[in-house]
């Protein structure tokens, strides 16, 4: 169970770093970190709009899922007890992206209907 808290702890901390890079505006377009989706790639503008909405939740989840690792790291609890931590943080940390996610996408469908972009 090390092993996965470490990986938890620190993959968490990564997405804590995106998160917080998207939502003050310092993650650019690009092929490997943020919320990809049509409506976000579709222009500069959106891609920003999008991961400023977003970005704070990601950061968050990103918190949860890093947290629960080190708790597995300090607790030390049994293998069934560390089972249902892991689960548990991973899934609520999961889901606060996945809604930061959904926030970004709106956003940036949001500047679409407005008329606001343009093509990249």
């Amino acid at each position: 169970m090390t092993i996965a808290a470490v990986f938890m702890a620190v993959g968490g901390s990564i997405v804590v770093a995106v998160g917080r890079a998207a939502q003050r505006g310092m993650l650019s377009p690009n092929a490997w970190a943020g919320i990809r989706t049509p409506a976000t790639t579709a222009s500069t503008e959106a891609w920003y709009a999008a991961h400023q909405a977003g970005g704070r939740w990601i950061a968050i989840g990103g918190w949860i899922i890093a947290i629960g690792g080190v708790i597995l790291l300090l607790v030390r609890p049994d293998d069934t007890d560390a089972a249902r931590i892991a689960l548990f943080t991973v899934g609520v940390g999961a889901a606060v992206v996945v809604y930061g996610g959904f926030l970004g996408h709106q956003a940036a469908e949001d500047l679409a209907d407005s008329g606001e972009t343009s093509l990249s």
